[in-house]
């Protein structure tokens, strides 16, 4: 978000700066209260836990899980709609030399100097 000066691109983006370390510090704060273990420390018991609070990591997990087999599942439908598109270009292509008789201009690569 920063650029390489250290500076935002601009005053607009002054929210999204702000949010962005409101939602960090919620996230730690909100995994330091959580009971239960840290799975990523090797199980170590969190001495701050709450016992009310819900775990911090169970809607993360929910979340990665869904993203995962809706990818599995959007991912063959994006690839579908994909080819379905350059299907329709190529059809409507050969539908405007058939219908003008004038051909597309040519593109070559690398363009003539």
């Amino acid at each position: 978000m920063l650029f390489p000066n250290g500076r935002l691109p601009g005053r607009r983006w002054r929210w999204l700066a702000w949010l962005s370390v409101f939602l960090i510090a919620a996230g730690a704060l909100w995994q330091a209260l959580s009971p239960g273990a840290f799975v990523s420390l090797g199980f170590m018991l969190s001495p701050f836990g709450i016992e009310g609070l819900p775990r911090a990591d169970e809607p993360v997990q929910t979340m990665v899980f869904a993203f995962i087999n809706r990818t599995l599942v959007y991912g063959t439908v994006t690839t579908t709609l994909v080819a379905l598109y350059f299907g329709i270009i190529v059809v409507l292509q050969r539908l405007f030399v058939s219908l003008t008789g004038q051909r597309p201009p040519s593109r070559s690569w690398p363009p003539p100097s």
